[in-house]
């Protein structure tokens, strides 16, 4: 498959496993972009999801019900809210959503704008210009995953798989 769900469900059950090792990856071997987060990332007692329809469950409805996030870590003083893509690249329009995602998902929540973090996560295959970079406060590729969750051959596997498909 080239479905971006599907990635991105064995990363989030990858995650699941113990998300403060992931924040730890995040943190250690993420790619530090000049975003409006105040890094590092810090919190305690995550809870990961999936498909994350944040602003239908707050009853937003301003805001379109379709809206989804591909992943979420909670904490009680941090969000995470990770953008993947594997065969295919950003796009304009949805970067500039992700971008206003951040103050009005503080605006529900509560937690500081400066502890909301914009995660990108693509194929080391695609070049992304410095500009659309900038969106995010880190970016990783889907090969440093593949390594991070070396120790499952299957999903080094997976996320290799999802490295090499970009434009296919």
């Amino acid at each position: 498959t080239r479905e971006e769900r599907y990635f991105c469900a064995e990363l989030f059950c990858a995650i699941d496993r113990d998300p403060a090792a992931f924040v730890g990856f995040l943190n250690d071997k993420g790619k530090w972009r000049n975003g409006k987060a105040e890094g590092p990332i810090e919190g305690e007692n995550w809870e990961t999801a999936y498909e994350v329809c944040f602003y239908r469950d707050m009853g937003r409805l301003e805001i379109s019900p379709k809206r989804t996030f591909d992943l979420a870590l909670f904490s009680e003083g941090a969000i995470i809210l990770i953008e993947a893509k594997a065969h295919q690249g950003y796009k304009g329009e949805q970067l500039k959503r992700l971008v206003g995602d951040r103050e009005k998902v503080a605006e529900c929540t509560g937690v500081s704008e400066g502890k909301i973090f914009l995660v990108g996560v693509h194929s080391s295959k695609y070049g992304p210009r410095p500009e659309t970079l900038d969106h995010f406060d880190v970016i990783t590729e889907w090969k440093d995953l593949a390594r991070e969750f070396a120790d499952t051959n299957r999903l080094k596997q997976i996320f290799c798989r999802a490295n090499k498909i970009y434009g296919a």
